[in-house]
């Protein structure tokens, strides 16, 4: 088995690779570091969100069953998302082959819940962060059960060159920018609500854009659905409002939807680090009666703490 002790990125891993990814945030870490470790051997597994991330970001690659990929592997590393079982099946099954496994913590919630299926809790012998808050936070949840290395977000790193890659675009009579970027909530924290709260969480925000902006009813709002939804789920929301200004993005690429906006607004999306990463506002919505906000950084605002400073 190689050292963990010296693993400070995937050039460290011994080939070949295998590599299990489903959600999102954990795909975008892993195939940015992939894309920089071309002389390595990979052998991919991935689906759902992951696929088109892969696809955009490693030109070429070729994706297979679990078993391709882990057929003839020296380690895992895999994301560690809840929208799925696929990675988590990947961690079983290299640890029953006796295969390390190393798996990325991409966000800042739900932590000992990632490696918990059907009430089995099954981890990793690495954990992979990006930011000492992640270190800190995975420390704390799970002790010397695992070891704790941080890598470089090189996906982070790109995003924020893509963004600055763009230029400023001026629009009619130089109307601010807004981009909401959406995700998926997968609990509730109001009991007998009838609307999603992605939803009441929206209106929440379209209802105080006055704490955001000058003019609120002249700003241009552009809403980026998460990767993981359909764009169709927020078509109704949007035939209900009564302003204009309204659209839903057509980018495939979330830089440029970021270098077109202003201000970036979401509830704890990643995307809003990239935004002040990239020297844009970011603003949490997240309303009254949420928990708080997992993102940590520097910079971020919160409408319910803006809507206090209300003249």
């Amino acid at each position: 088995m190689f050292s963990i002790s010296r693993v400070s990125s995937i050039a460290d891993l011994p080939s070949p690779v295998a590599i299990c990814c489903h959600d999102a945030g954990g795909a975008n870490l892993v195939a940015a570091w992939i894309a920089g470790a071309a002389t390595q051997d990979f052998r991919i597994c991935v689906d759902g969100p992951a696929r088109p991330i892969f696809y955009n970001a490693v030109p070429g690659y070729i994706t297979g069953t679990l078993s391709d990929a882990l057929d003839g592997a020296r380690c895992l590393l895999s994301g560690s998302g809840w929208a799925s079982d696929l990675e988590h099946r990947a961690r079983v099954e290299a640890k029953n082959r006796g295969m390390p496994v190393l798996a990325v913590l991409d966000h800042w919630v739900n932590y000992r819940m990632r490696f918990i299926r059907g009430a089995v809790e099954l981890l990793p012998d690495v954990l992979v962060v990006t930011d000492h808050e992640a270190a800190e936070l995975a420390a704390t949840t799970f002790g010397t059960a695992c070891r704790i290395v941080m890598w470089d977000n090189q996906y982070l790193q790109g995003e924020v060159a893509r963004v600055r890659s763009y230029p400023r675009r001026v629009t009619a009579a130089n109307a601010a920018r807004l981009l909401i970027v959406l995700e998926p909530v997968r609990y509730d924290w109001s009991e007998g609500a009838t609307d999603a709260v992605e939803f009441r969480a929206l209106d929440f925000l379209i209802k105080n854009l006055a704490a955001i902006f000058q003019d609120p009813d002249e700003v241009l709002i552009r809403l980026r659905p998460h990767p993981s939804e359909p764009a169709a789920k927020y078509i109704p929301w949007l035939r209900r409002q009564e302003r204009s200004g309204l659209e839903l993005s057509e980018s495939r690429s979330l830089a440029e939807d970021i270098a077109w906006a202003d201000v970036a607004a979401g509830l704890q999306s990643y995307a809003l680090v990239v935004a002040l990463e990239g020297g844009r506002r970011a603003v949490s919505y997240l309303p009254p009666g949420a928990p708080p906000c997992s993102l940590r950084h520097v910079g971020l605002e919160h409408l319910t703490q803006l809507i206090g400073t209300i003249a």
